[in-house]
């Protein structure tokens, strides 16, 4: 029986769609496990953060040991060439060479002369 303008119907308020039944309980079922998985994340991410507990200090370390070793390696190379200045001239060209033909090699370009 269809409905128009005119009528109307008078509904039970303990009888429901089923199917309006069905999207309700989808749409929670979504809502829900969204809700589960964006608590997942949190959790997830809280153990983390818990578990690197003092890593930036670790970083830290990391960057003042780079700028420490870069400094100390000017002063050595700068010894190095004031103490023995032909190793300081020859060693370099020879790790040039043996580092040049290791990737050449390594890409399979060889030259053809």
């Amino acid at each position: 029986m269809a409905l128009t303008d005119n009528d109307t119907q008078l509904v039970d308020p303990g009888q429901h769609d089923p199917q309006v039944v069905l999207v309700e309980s989808e749409n929670l079922t979504k809502l829900h496990n969204g809700l589960h998985a964006y608590h997942e994340r949190v959790r997830e991410r809280e153990s983390l953060r818990v578990a690197h507990k003092g890593h930036e200090a670790m970083h830290l370390e990391m960057f003042l040991i780079l700028i420490f070793s870069l400094i100390a390696g000017q002063f050595i190379l700068i010894e190095w060439r004031k103490r023995h200045y032909r190793s300081y001239r020859v060693i370099p060209l020879y790790c040039y060479y043996i580092l040049m033909s290791s990737f050449l090699t390594k890409l399979y370009y060889l030259p053809t002369n």
